[in-house]
């Protein structure tokens, strides 16, 4: 069973409000349940990981698509114990599939390809395009214990470093997997490939 943990604890303090509740896209729908629904295509579970300063405002967005939520107490410390806190409350599972809630232009496709990755054994997934990756990223269970050790802002990044020689790459055609919303312009910036 793959689990995809959804990390929306952020202050956005770039933002100046609750970006995630904004509308995004053709669809008009939050940005949060935009992100929420490309996990939930390739996971068999999703946990979204909210924090106590936006728990209000997003279990409404999360709740109708029938996943489940958890509040982060120590979110304001960083990503990664947002992440850590995510991991320690999923359930028993072959592995993760981690996504941002501020990157909602990732295509289903990609999730589904990182998914099938993990299930076929591959320790850590990444998508790639032009050379860079981005997000989500995939974790076997396997490395459990790394995950909920993680603290501060820098998420599973020096996971990933470390075991570089691990890291399954997954080419994608999909620049949604660069693309995030942090200022009131990105809500009308096209999705479009870096460089």
């Amino acid at each position: 069973m793959i689990v995809g943990i959804l990390l929306a604890a952020g202050q956005a303090s770039r933002f100046g409000s609750n970006k995630l509740i904004q509308p995004w896209g053709s669809r008009g729908e939050p940005v949060l349940v935009h992100s929420l629904l490309a996990l939930k295509a390739a996971c068999d579970q999703v946990l979204v990981v909210v924090g106590q300063h936006n728990q209000a405002d997003l279990t409404p967005c999360i709740e109708p698509h029938g996943c489940a939520w958890t509040v982060a107490p120590d979110a304001h410390l960083g990503m990664g114990h947002s992440l850590a806190h995510g991991i320690a409350r999923s359930p028993a599972c072959t592995g993760w599939l981690i996504g941002l809630a501020d990157m909602p232009a990732v295509n289903v496709s990609t999730t589904v390809q990182l998914a099938e990755a993990l299930k076929e054994g591959h320790s850590i997934v990444v998508p790639v395009m032009n050379q860079q990756r981005g997000n989500p990223v995939g974790f076997l269970a396997t490395h459990k214990a790394a995950l909920m050790q993680l603290t501060g802002d820098e998420g599973a990044r020096r996971l990933v470093q470390t075991h570089a020689a691990q890291v399954h790459r997954v080419d994608v055609q999909d620049p949604g997997i660069h693309h995030d919303i942090d200022r009131v312009e990105d809500l009308n910036r096209p999705v479009q490939s870096s460089a």
